[in-house]
C-alpha cells in the first residue's frame, strides 16, 4: 500500500507540472487535468487511510481477500490474469491477510522489476488450505540475489506466522514464481466474497 502511496503522489507532482505549463497556451485543458486529479487525489487519501489504519484496508476485513485484492488490481497500473478455484467462502482472517498482503507484495515486485511481462495470479482454497502464486515471465533475477532483499523475506515471515509455506523460484531471462500455502478454516455463515 505504501507503493500506491507513493505513486499516486509521484503521478501527481508530475501532472501538476503538466498543468501549470498547459495555464499559458491551453487553459481548458489544464482544468480537464486538474478535474483527474481530483479523482486521483481522493484515491490518494483513500490509499493514505488504508496506510494509516496500519496498512489493512477495510475490505479486507469486511469482505475478504477477493475483494480486496480486485480493488488493489484495479490500481496496479498492470494488466494482471486472475485465475480463482474454490474461494466462494470467507476463511479465518489471519490466513486471508497472509494471502493478500503476499500476493500485494509479490505483485509490487511484478510491477517493478518485471514491467511489461505478463502477470498471473492464481488463487486455490481446497482441502482446509488458501494457496496462491504470482508468476511473471519478466527478465527473472539471479537466484543468490533472490533472498538478498526484505521482500521476500517479509512474505516467507507473514506465511511461516500463520503456519504455512513459501516458495520463490527465479531463472534469470525466464521470470519469477512467488507462491505458497496458509493453513485455513472456513468461516461458516460469513458472507462470502
Amino acid at each position: 500500500i505504501h507503493d500506491r502511496v507513493e505513486i499516486h503522489l509521484e503521478t501527481a507532482a508530475a501532472q501538476l507540472e503538466h498543468v501549470q505549463m498547459l495555464i499559458p497556451t491551453d487553459p481548458r485543458r489544464a482544468l480537464d487535468c486538474l478535474d483527474a486529479l481530483l479523482v486521483k487525489g481522493g484515491e490518494s487519501l483513500d490509499a493514505l487511510r488504508d496506510l494509516a489504519r496500519g496498512i489493512f484496508p477495510a475490505v479486507l476485513a469486511d469482505r475478504g481477500v477477493m475483494p480486496a485484492l480486485h480493488a488493489h488490481l484495479l490500481q496496479a497500473g498492470f494488466p494482471v490474469e486472475v485465475d480463482i478455484e474454490g474461494w466462494e467462502e470467507r476463511f479465518d482472517p489471519d490466513a486471508e491477510a497472509s494471502v493478500y498482503f503476499c500476493v500485494v507484495q509479490a505483485l509490487a515486485n511484478a510491477g517493478t522489476y518485471a514491467a511489461g511481462s505478463r502477470v498471473t495470479v492464481r488463487l486455490t482454497a481446497a482441502d482446509d488450505r488458501l494457496e496462491f502464486s504470482v508468476t511473471d515471465d519478466g527478465p527473472g533475477v539471479d537466484p543468490a540475489r533472490l533472498h538478498q532483499g526484505g521482500d521476500v523475506q517479509d512474505m516467507r515471515d507473514r506465511v511461516e506466522a500463520v503456519g504455512g509455506v513459501l516458495a520463490t523460484i527465479s531463472v534469470p531471462g525466464q521470470g519469477t514464481i512467488v507462491s505458497g500455502w496458509v493453513p485455513a478454516l472456513m468461516i461458516v455463515g460469513a458472507p462470502g466474497p
